[in-house]
C-alpha cells in the first residue's frame, strides 16, 4: 500500500517503531521517489506524545528511544535519512508528525493531557483504508510475535473530490473517514469541511493543518510550559519548569487560570505538533538494570 500510493498517506498509530520491520524503509523509498520525480506527495502521521504512559518512567523512555530512533534521531531515522539524501529539500513538505492534546478544569485548576491515540489506521490516496489491530512496531509487524487482524476497505462507490487542486474520484469510505477525522482534530464545523477536501494541496496541508498544529502547540506551551515540547531537552529542564510552576501561590494561580482560560480559547481542535526534540539531550535508554533483565526487542 505504501509503495503503490500515488498522492497521500495518513497514519494514526499507537507507535512508530521500525527497527527490524520495513515500514520506515517503505516510506523512505516512496518519499524518495516523489522527490526525485518532483511529485506532490504527503505523509501525515499521528502518534501519542509519549507511548504507553508517562515519560518519567524509565521503561517508557526506553520505548521512546526506539521511536525517536525511527523518526528523527540516532543517525538512521527516516527524517535524518531523507535530509541526508536530499539536503536541498524541505522534508516537512513530504512527511510530518503530529499528536493530540486536550485541556480541562480540574479542582479549580487548568490541566492538560494528551489524547492517547490507540487507533491503527492507514489511509491511502483517499481510496483505501486499512484498519486493524497492528501497531507500527516490530512486535506487531515482524509476523512471529503478536497475532494481529486487519481489514482493507477499497470500495467501488466513488465520490467527486480534489487531489492537489485537480478533479479526483475518491473512495467514499476512505475519503469520508479522513475528512471527518480532519474536522475533529482541527475543530472544524461541517460548513468548514471544504477546507480539508483536498489533503495534499498547500491550503490544506500547510495553511489549515500544519499551521493550526503549530499555533495550538505554541498557545498550549505558553499556558503549560512543562508539557513535552521541543524546548525541553533534558529531564532536569522539565523538572525545573515544573518546580517553578508549583511555587506559584494560590491567589496568583487563580488569577493566572482566568487569564489562561482566555488564552486557551484561541486553541482550535486538538491537533499539536509531535515534539521531535523533546528530551533530545537526554540518554533515553532505561539503564543497565532493565537492559540486563529484558532484551531490546521487548521495547520495539
Amino acid at each position: 500500500l505504501i509503495e503503490n500510493s500515488k498522492h497521500f498517506i495518513y497514519i494514526e498509530n499507537q507507535y512508530f517503531i521500525s527497527v527490524e520491520n520495513d515500514i520506515c524503509e517503505a516510506l523512505f523509498r516512496r518519499i524518495s521517489r516523489a522527490i526525485q520525480e518532483n511529485q506532490v506527495f504527503r505523509v501525515v502521521v499521528l502518534l501519542p506524545i509519549t507511548p504507553c504512559g508517562s515519560w518519567e518512567t524509565s521503561s517508557i523512555r526506553y520505548v521512546m528511544k526506539w521511536q525517536y530512533d525511527s523518526i528523527s534521531r540516532g543517525g538512521k531515522s527516516i527524517l535524518e535519512r531523507l535530509e541526508a539524501a536530499f539536503p536541498s529539500v524541505q522534508v516537512y513538505e513530504y512527511i510530518t508528525f503530529y499528536s493530540l492534546r486536550n485541556t480541562a478544569w480540574l479542582a479549580d485548576r487548568l490541566v492538560i493531557d494528551q489524547i492517547y491515540i490507540h487507533s491503527k489506521l492507514l489511509l491511502v490516496d483517499d481510496r483505501i483504508a486499512l484498519i486493524g489491530s497492528a501497531n507500527i512496531n516490530d512486535r506487531s509487524m515482524n509476523g512471529n510475535r503478536d497475532s494481529e487482524i486487519a481489514v482493507i476497505i477499497e470500495d467501488n462507490d466513488l465520490v467527486e473530490s480534489k487531489m492537489n487542486g485537480a478533479f479526483y474520484l475518491a473512495g467514499k469510505f476512505a475519503h469520508t473517514l479522513r475528512v471527518e477525522l480532519y474536522r475533529e482534530h482541527l475543530g472544524l464545523s461541517a460548513a468548514d469541511a471544504a477546507h480539508v477536501i483536498d489533503p495534499v494541496c498547500t491550503h490544506t496541508y500547510v495553511d489549515v493543518w500544519s499551521k493550526r498544529a503549530v499555533l495550538n502547540q505554541r498557545i498550549l506551551e505558553s499556558v503549560f510550559p512543562d508539557m513535552p515540547s521541543n524546548s525541553l531537552k533534558t529531564i532536569a529542564e522539565v523538572r525545573a519548569v515544573t518546580q517553578q510552576q508549583r511555587g506559584i501561590g494560590m491567589d496568583e494561580q487563580r488569577a493566572l487560570s482566568q487569564e489562561h482560560k482566555e488564552v486557551l480559547q484561541q486553541v482550535q481542535g486538538h491537533l499539536v505538533t509531535f515534539p521531535l526534540r523533546f528530551l533530545y539531550d537526554e540518554k533515553l535508554d532505561a539503564g543497565m538494570t532493565i537492559n540486563a533483565i529484558l532484551p531490546n526487542y521487548v521495547f520495539q
